[in-house]
Order: C-alpha cells, then structure tokens, then sequence
C-alpha cells in the first residue's frame, strides 16, 4: 500500500524534514520547548536567586534553609490555526514555475499545493510565536484577540506573568540627554534589578530600532567605538540578517548590544515588535516555550498531539473542496521573572 500523503502522521514528518524557520526572539531566548498534555500548561514562575551554602560549626548536622519561592499558574495556551481551501479551479490555474503545458496530474498539483500550503502557514505562525514573545519579553500584560472562521473577533483574553523588573527612564536620564552615558547606566540596572535578585549571566543587550540608533549616536558610547578604531578593532556596526544589528560589546561585563527591528500584523494591527524606547538586558537561552495539546477528530475518531505543528487535511465530495488546516498552540515564558530586566523611554 502506497503512502497517504493526506494523513496527519505523514504530514508531520514532512513538516519535520522541511528546514526550520528561524527567528531572533524565539530562538535566541525562548529555544527549550516543552509539551503539555493537554491545552493547559502549568508554569512555574520563580523569584530569587541562590543564596551561598552557609557553613557550619563542628558538629553541627546542617542549617534548616528555605526553597526558592515560585508561583504555579495554569494558563491557557493560545490557540493559533491558519487554513486554507483547495478547489478544482485551484488546480486549473499555472503553478509557479510550471510552463503552460505541463503535464502533470490534478493530484500531482494538489500534493504540490499541500506542501508549499504548510510551508507557508508555518511561517505564519511563527510569526505569531515572535509577536508572542516579545509580548513576554517585554514584561506587560498583554491581550490575545481571537478570531471565528470568518475573520471576526470572537473575544480576548489576557495573559501575565506577574513581572516587575520594570524601569521608566525620566526625560533627565534619556541617553539623548546632555551628559547621560548609557553604558554606566545599563552597568547599574544589572547590579540592581538583575545580580542582587537572580542568578542569571545577561549577555544581550536588545534594543528597539530607536534606541539602537541613539545609543550609537551617544558621545560617551562614540568615544569609545572611536578608540576602538585607532586601535585598530573593528568598531563599525554589523547587521546580522533577520532584522538584528550588533553594535558591539559594552559594559564592564562585555555583553553585546544589539538592536531588533520587525514589523508583524497581529490582532488587526502592524507593530514595531519593540516599541521606540525599549532596552531589555536578558541571558540568552533563558525563557521555555510550551506548547499545548491539540485534538482533533480524524477518521471518526479523536485524536490527540503534542507536538509543536499539528496539520489536518479534510475533504468535502459534494462541495468538490479540501480543506488543509494547521495548528499550534504556544505559549514563551520566562521561568525567573527576574532574571531580565526592561527599561522603557530610553530616548
């Protein structure tokens, strides 16, 4: 018996050979994924950081500590689930890169049609996964809107995770102020907000478009690209590709400052994911991404998938129309709240 490319096991493993689609704020902070069993995941949010062992006197058995406090929240996972409809007109129309007399089947075209579908709704939702994390990286709460099969909103709901690691910056501390060096400035926010509450290592520095142009154009963070370049270093700011921009390594830690610009559409509206102003100072590799079950009905029966894609093909005879269908259900969060911190009104 011949494979059945329609059936959800082998779109699976198709979308597992197809190469990843990368993005810079999920796979640079939120690259540890985990699976709930069902829709629900249960997150523990801890605050504070590991205490030295205390030392003890002769004969003495041990001193009585205490664990580090955490929250446990059940939260819904986001449900995300983009579809597409394939009809025989479809399958009429020249393909791209086909001539105008190919010879290949209906069925042939419509496998092709799958294929290139799920490529492209995986890419749709990946989008949704870096709107959503930078919605928890940037500390707020924030609101979901979800939609019916029309494209209507059906409703929202909210999500946070209780985080105030928070600065606002006053107007007399911009680092488009006289006299304000952001580097001395960042150095402070580290010692205060992040290596007397964790312990975390923060190694990025990520900026708003905005900010990164100001902090480059700052005198005191000029002076020093300037001796850089004497030396004979190379001080001249790097674009990385995705939208990332490196602009060196500052501070008396040595963490690279970059900055971060992508537009996504999300709930109707065109954002800069990084509002103008924003600097985050966080540890790479630190947030967990969950990703809840999805059950759907196949065959007459339901079944169930814990699995970061889950696709679905259905086909209706007698309106002559295939349905495919692929769905996810993530959810990034940061397991220590203080592990990061978000200055906002930087410039």
């Amino acid at each position: 018996m011949g494979i059945n490319i329609y059936e959800t096991a082998t779109m699976l493993e198709a979308l597992r050979q197809t190469p990843p689609v990368h993005t810079f704020l999920r796979d640079t902070f939120f690259n540890n994924p985990k699976f709930a069993k069902t829709e629900k995941a249960l997150i523990d949010i801890i605050k504070g950081g590991v205490s030295a062992a205390p030392f003890v006197a002769p004969r003495v058995n041990g001193v009585l500590e205490t664990r580090r406090g955490y929250t446990t929240n059940e939260i819904t996972t986001p449900r995300v689930a983009p579809k597409r409809v394939l009809t025989g007109e479809d399958l009429e129309k020249r393909q791209p890169g086909d001539n105008t007399y190919t010879t290949k089947s209906p069925d042939q075209i419509a496998a092709e049609m799958l294929m290139q579908d799920l490529i492209e709704m995986d890419q749709e939702i990946t989008l949704s996964e870096e709107w959503l994390c930078a919605k928890v990286l940037l500390g707020s709460s924030f609101d979901i809107t979800e939609y019916d099969e029309s494209g209507k909103e059906a409703g929202t709901f909210n999500v946070d995770f209780g985080f105030t690691n928070k600065i606002s910056v006053a107007t007399a501390k911009k680092w488009t102020a006289e006299g304000v060096n952001p580097i001395e400035q960042i150095e402070e926010w580290i010692e205060k907000n992040i290596l007397t509450k964790s312990s975390a290592t923060p190694d990025i520095i990520l900026l708003d478009p905005d900010a990164g142009k100001t902090f480059a154009n700052n005198s005191f963070v000029k002076e020093i690209i300037q001796l850089r370049a004497q030396a004979g270093s190379f001080a001249e700011a790097q674009y990385k590709g995705r939208g990332v921009t490196s602009y060196g390594r500052f501070t008396k830690y040595g963490i690279e400052v970059v900055s971060y610009s992508n537009i996504v559409k999300a709930n109707g509206v065109a954002e800069q994911l990084l509002p103008k102003g924003t600097c985050i100072i966080a540890q790479s590799g630190s947030g967990n991404i969950t990703y809840g079950a999805i059950t759907q009905k196949e065959n007459g029966k339901w079944v169930k998938y814990m699995e970061k894609r889950v696709p679905k093909y259905s086909v209706d005879d007698e309106k002559e129309i295939d349905t495919e269908r692929l769905a996810s259900r993530p959810l990034p969060w940061m397991p220590d709240v203080d592990s990061y911190v978000v200055a906002t009104g930087v410039c």
